[in-house]
Parts: C-alpha cells; structure tokens; sequence
C-alpha cells in the first residue's frame, strides 16, 4: 500500500539536485489522497523517468508539475475498469510534442533524443509498469506549449491493505549511526539518485562514474565504510572485480552490488557483498543496508559481508 502524497513529496526532494538549478518542482496533492497497491520501486522510477524527461524538453529552465488527486472513471472514458483511481499528473513546460512522436513515445526504444542521450525505454517502462498495475496512461502535448502525462493507478481495495500491511518491512531500521559511502555508477542520473538516497538516510557519500575514480578514492586516506557500486562499469573492470580489489585495498569495507539483471548476475555465485535489484525501494536500501553494515570487527572479509540469496 502506498501513500502517493508522501512519496511524491519525498520524491520531489530526491530530484531536486538531479534536475538542476534551472528547473522548479512543485507537487500538488488533494485531500485525503487514496492508497494504491503497487510496487513502490515501480512507482518511484516512473516518476523519475517522467522527471529526467521533463527536464530534457526544458533546456532553457522550466517547471516540473506533480499532481495527485483522486477520480472515478466511468464506463468506456479510458482503458481502466470503471472504478476509483489516484491520478498522477507530470506536466510540464518544455518544448513539447508533435502528434507523431506523442502516437510513437510508448514504443520501446523510440526516442527523438541524440545518440547517446536516451535509450527510448523510459516511457516505454512506463507504460508497461502502469498497464500490469490495472491502470492507463495518457499523453496531452503542444509544440511549444509543453507536456502534460496521466497515470491512472487503481484505489487499493480493503483486502490489499491488510495484504501490505502483513508484508510490510515492519521493524527494520537502517544502523544507528552515520557511515562513508563510496557510490559507483556511470550513469550520472542513477547516480545521483542514489547519492541523495545515501544523505537522506544520514550518510556522507562520495561518487565515482567509473572504476578507475572509485580506486584512486580507495587509495586515499578518505574515510569509506562502504562500497555500492553498479555490476556493469564501462572502462574494462566491472563491479565484482572493484570490489575484490576494494577488499584487498580496505579489508574491512561493506559491499553492496546493485544492477537491473538479477538473473545473470546471481548465476555467478557467492558474492563479496549483497545484492540490490534495480529498481529498488527505499524499504530495500534499508534492508541490504542493515544486513551489510551489521557485522562489526577487524576481521571483516568477504565471508562476513554474506551473500546475495
């Protein structure tokens, strides 16, 4: 069960730093907001994915809208079921877009970006996230007059609630304590997700965009408890072997691996570290958080660290 008022508040704090300077985020939410039941990992990135897309057509500054309000849709208005929905409104006032590219912006990997600036999955995991969870999404936009995009997310029923409450993650907290985090991704948008993730919990972070930065950080005398890095790093070492190498540089330091292709990776076997699925909650950070940084001691090796399961 999620509280979309909360999330999209705290969200907006999250991509303040990664949409920069030029962009204002204002959220907006009504009264009394009903819970959805989704995955909240879900949730959170298809906003960010609407965000970084905002910011994208706004090169010259702009406003990023979050809205949250309650509504009924009535038989044969859009794809959802008649029913109760929450619906998430992401407008914005960039450049917007011409009816062709609104007819093709769900279709995986298309996108009007330049090379190497977008892989044209962003709406695309969008629209399939939405669609799984029982709602729809739809596309208003006018060259030069920005976006506006709908996501329709299904009112919890009663016996959601009492499903997510039992499954909740009740009683788990982070550590006590602030510790040195070394983040290691490539992508500078992940990456400073992920960053502000860190610094929210109570934690001083440093960052790397590749594997040859986060050693010379290793190398130093700065203070680092532990290491979260992606598994694939562009630049000829991937994660597994940073952190090996890590664990011989600093032999005590916690490792915390993080990619999008669970299934590959975990065929590897015992790991120096645990393993955090992307997209991942909050909730989850916590967890794999409290599980690497609770074994104390100098005689913290690989073994202690665990492995993912």
């Amino acid at each position: 069960m999620i509280d979309l008022s909360e999330m999209v508040s705290r969200m907006a704090r999250l991509l303040t730093p990664v949409l920069g300077e030029h962009v204002r985020i204002e959220t907006r939410a009504g009264e009394g907001i009903w819970p959805i039941f989704a995955d909240p990992a879900q949730v959170e990135s298809a906003l960010v994915n609407l965000a970084i897309n905002a910011r994208d057509s706004m090169p010259d500054g702009g406003t990023l809208a979050i809205e949250c309000a309650n509504v009924h849709q009535g038989a044969g208005e859009l794809e959802p079921a008649a029913g109760d929905y929450v619906l998430v409104t992401v407008s914005d006032t960039g450049v917007g877009m011409s009816r062709d590219v609104i007819d093709r912006a769900f279709e995986p990997f298309f996108t009007t970006k330049e090379p190497g600036k977008g892989s044209g999955l962003g709406l695309s995991m969008v629209h399939g996230f939405v669609k799984q969870a029982g709602g729809d999404v739809t596309i208003d936009s006018t060259m030069g007059a920005g976006t506006r995009i709908r996501l329709y997310l299904p009112r919890t029923t009663a016996a959601d609630e009492i499903e997510g409450e039992t499954s909740a993650d009740a009683g788990e907290e982070t550590p006590a304590g602030a510790h040195a985090v070394l983040v290691v991704e490539d992508n500078a948008i992940v990456r400073s997700v992920a960053v502000a993730r860190f610094e929210e919990l109570g934690h001083s972070v440093l960052e790397a965009e590749s594997a040859a930065a986060a050693l010379e950080l290793l190398g130093s005398p700065a203070p680092i408890d532990l290491l979260f890095t992606d598994v694939v790093i562009p630049g000829g070492m991937g994660g597994l072997d940073l952190a090996r190498r890590a664990l011989e540089l600093r032999p005590g330091i916690r490792v915390i691996f993080t990619s999008g292709y669970a299934a590959s990776f975990n065929a590897v076997g015992d790991l120096p570290g645990e393993f955090l699925q992307k997209p991942y909650r909050d909730e989850d950070l916590r967890r794999v958080l409290q599980r690497a940084l609770a074994t104390a001691g100098g005689d913290n090796d690989a073994r202690a660290l665990g492995t993912s399961g």
